[in-house]
């Protein structure tokens, strides 16, 4: 027995290491730490953080190579089920764990320094569920039966919805289970957090734009037995005690997937990890309308599917045909039929909502003389005009002098085509000086002060005319909002996907709900005979979407197939190429399988962030990945990113 009592810790270094290694290795301390601490720890000539993933006394003195834990550094780091959901995290996206573990310490979130709990000032005028909602609460009560169920409704009553979910399923557990109500952006989880507490529900904001203290406490409540939290994707990763009901907003928007950084999860994947963690856990899936996904996973899986939308009235869809426009020497981003109808609501004290695709002042820029597009010469995104004089890039930080050049020929002159929303508003302020006009994109959010501005102003109550971008439909609730105009309604449909319809149709239809019977809707658009426009004015979405489903499932498209994105960064272009085309190769030798098949397509290559960036995309027809792709993926370097389940097949 050895002279004093000596512990056997694995620890899983927060660093990347090759995936076909096991992500723990073995320590000693002579005190016991408990699961979860953060330690660190000496790895080779480094000094690294790292999480303790066990621990147990050892009957003998630790052999001579085996190191000693340097220091405990958090005692009550991670919790169990943390680390057990970041297994599967890693697993799942082909992450190391050590990479994974990152994204559940509080200070790897690194939120900014504003805070929205300091100045946003909850409106009280509801303090409890209004009587309005009693027959809301019989309808949506019953879906606390079920482990799984799908709820579309009005926007209008969403806050209200939840409220009573929350509410109803505290009662039911006796505080004893949290509730986790999952929102796409922060604006919309800001919002949301603050119209609970309007219905008298106490609740935690979680999101990245809160101070570190305040972030910190907000990941301590999620510990605490019938807390509600409110937050991003982020919120995933909170430390929950006994964690009762997922609420999933919106669950179509694609700001449910991580798309930069590693590992690349999706949301909507990692929620079902959740539950098989948490048993008995109840997901409540709740949007306006269904997308492809939603619907064939509530058909294959049979889901309580309860629909309050189908019954409501919608706004008629009117197509504008701007070739006519532009004959009649119009170049204002508003046709003439919806600028006069756009006036006659403005007497009648009705809202309007313009949506452009493009935040910005312009889509694109072009150089005057040698007609060649302004890109950015560190990532080749295009660059967009600031009102300061600057071209700026949005993918990276990059901005440009004032009057700058262009880059291929010198000239000083460009001209701007297409139409953003800050090139909108100040078209709308010529036409209607007399009119309150807001615009609300990226560009207006980024301060914490304009956020909690336009929560207290629920958004509209301070403007006559909205201009943003197409998100913000998902956020709207107004019922002065009568009239809605998609701005060159063509950029949407512009990125040849096969996302890019089922995105069109359900921003067109949320626009119909919105704007309800009494209000219309226009669509300016270069082709107005498109067959795909014509369906959207005339048929219901279950038939859009329907048809929709069956061409995928033709085509073996997700949701009947599983995309892979493989990119490889590299130096130069031709290094990049070189390590894709021995991927390539070392793929197709895989063995071939009668139960699986695997489409291998080469996406052109990207100069991004000083990289040159490549990818290989893979199309797997079965949701479960063969073993021999799993073990050729686990045996990728580790500077190669694997992306499952990618937001687009144009990468």
């Amino acid at each position: 027995m050895p002279d004093t009592d000596f512990y056997r810790v694995e620890v899983a270094p927060l660093s990347i290491l090759p995936l076909k290694r096991s992500p723990l290795f073995s320590y000693f301390s002579r005190v016991e730490i408990p699961i979860g601490a953060v330690v660190s720890i000496s790895f080779g000539k480094q000094e690294l953080r790292g999480i303790v993933c066990a621990c147990g006394r050892s009957k003998t003195r630790p052999a001579s190579w085996i190191k000693e834990v340097s220091s405990v550094l958090i005692r009550d780091g991670l919790t169990e089920e943390q680390i057990q959901l970041a297994r599967m995290i890693s697993a799942e996206y082909f992450t190391p764990l050590g990479k994974t573990l990152i994204h559940f310490l509080p200070d790897g979130a690194k939120p900014s320094r504003t805070s929205l709990t300091e100045t946003v000032h909850h409106d009280t005028s509801r303090s409890c569920i209004p009587y309005s909602s009693t027959q809301l609460k019989k309808t949506i009560v019953p879906l606390l039966k079920h482990d799984r169920s799908v709820l579309t409704l009005h926007p209008q009553d969403r806050a209200a919805a939840i409220a009573i979910l929350a509410e109803e399923y505290r009662k039911k557990t006796r505080l004893k289970r949290a509730t986790l109500v999952l929102v796409p952006e922060i604006l919309g989880a800001e919002l949301l957090s603050s119209d609970l507490a309007g219905f008298g529900i106490e609740n935690t904001l979680l999101t990245s734009a809160l101070t570190r203290k305040h972030f910190l406490t907000a990941w301590k409540d999620a510990g605490v037995p019938g807390s509600v939290l409110v937050g991003t994707r982020q919120a995933l990763f909170a430390p929950f005690a006994n964690l009762g009901m997922i609420i999933m907003v919106d669950a179509d928007d694609d700001a449910y997937k991580q798309w930069d950084m590693s590992p690349r999860y999706d949301t909507r994947r990692v929620v079902p990890m959740l539950t098989r963690i948490f048993p008995d856990t109840r997901v409540i899936s709740l949007s306006a309308f269904p997308d492809t996904t939603q619907t064939h996973d509530r058909i294959v899986s049979r889901l309580t599917h309860t629909d309050l939308v189908t019954s409501l009235p919608l706004a008629p869809l009117h197509i504008i045909n701007l070739r006519l426009e532009r004959y009649r020497k119009n170049y204002s981003p508003l046709s003439v039929e919806s600028r006069e109808y756009i006036g006659h609501a403005l007497v009648r004290k009705e809202k309007i909502l313009l949506i452009a695709n493009q935040s910005g002042y312009s889509k694109i820029t072009v150089c005057e003389s040698c007609k060649k597009i302004f890109r950015c010469p560190k990532c080749q995104a295009m660059l967009h005009p600031e009102k300061s004089g600057i071209f700026s890039c949005a993918a990276c930080s990059y901005e440009t002098p004032l009057f700058p050049g262009c880059f291929e020929c010198g000239h000083l002159g460009f001209k701007q085509i297409g139409f953003g929303t800050e090139r909108i508003e100040r078209e709308m302020k010529k036409l209607f000086p007399a009119t309150r006009i807001r615009r609300i994109d990226k560009n207006t959010l980024e301060k914490r002060s304009d956020r909690a501005r336009l929560i207290e102003d629920h958004i509209t109550d301070s403007a006559d005319i909205v201009i943003g971008v197409p998100s913000l439909l998902n956020l709207l609730s107004d019922e002065a909002i009568r009239t809605i105009v998609f701005i060159d309604a063509d950029s949407m449909l512009s990125w040849s996907d096969f996302r890019t319809d089922e995105r069109v149709a359900l921003r067109v239809f949320r626009a119909r709900l919105l704007a309800g019977q009494n209000g219309k809707v226009f669509l300016e658009t270069f082709q107005p005979e498109n067959i795909f426009l014509q369906k959207l004015a005339t048929e219901p979405y279950e038939r859009i979407e329907q048809t929709l489903r069956e061409d995928r499932e033709i085509l073996a498209y997700p949701p009947f197939s599983r995309l892979i994105s493989i990119e490889i960064s590299r130096d130069t272009q031709t290094q990049a190429n070189k390590a894709v085309k021995k991927l390539e190769e070392s793929l197709r030798g895989l063995p071939k399988s009668e139960k699986w098949r695997i489409f291998i397509q080469q996406a052109s290559e990207r100069y991004f962030r000083g990289r040159y960036t490549a990818h290989i995309l893979l199309r797997i027809r079965d949701d479960v990945l063969p073993h021999p792709l799993t073990d050729w993926l686990s045996a990728l370097p580790k500077d190669t990113f694997v992306d499952r389940d990618p937001l687009s097949i144009h990468l």
